[in-house]
C-alpha cells in the first residue's frame, strides 16, 4: 500500500487530506465528523473494527428543541 511506504511527513499530509474537518482519539477509537467520500467503502470495515466513529459534532444553533405538547 502506498500510505505505509510513505515517509512521516506524506502520511501527515495524506491523514489532512482524508479527514480535512479533523480526526481525534478518545476511548480507543479515532472520531472524525466526515470522510472523503472516496474512502466510504472502507467505513464499514472500519466502524467494524472499532476504529474509526463517524461522529457529528455538537451544535449550539440557538434554536430551542422541539417539545412535545405542553412543554414536555
Amino acid at each position: 500500500m502506498l500510505f505505509e511506504s510513505a515517509n512521516l511527513h506524506q502520511k501527515q499530509a495524506f491523514i489532512r487530506i482524508v479527514f480535512n474537518s479533523g480526526i481525534s482519539y478518545s476511548d480507543g477509537i479515532y472520531r472524525t465528523p466526515s470522510i472523503l467520500p472516496l474512502f466510504a467503502d472502507k467505513l464499514l470495515i472500519l466502524k467494524e473494527k472499532r476504529l474509526l466513529e463517524i461522529q457529528q459534532p455538537l451544535e449550539n444553533s440557538g434554536i430551542a428543541p422541539v417539545s412535545a405538547p405542553g412543554g414536555t
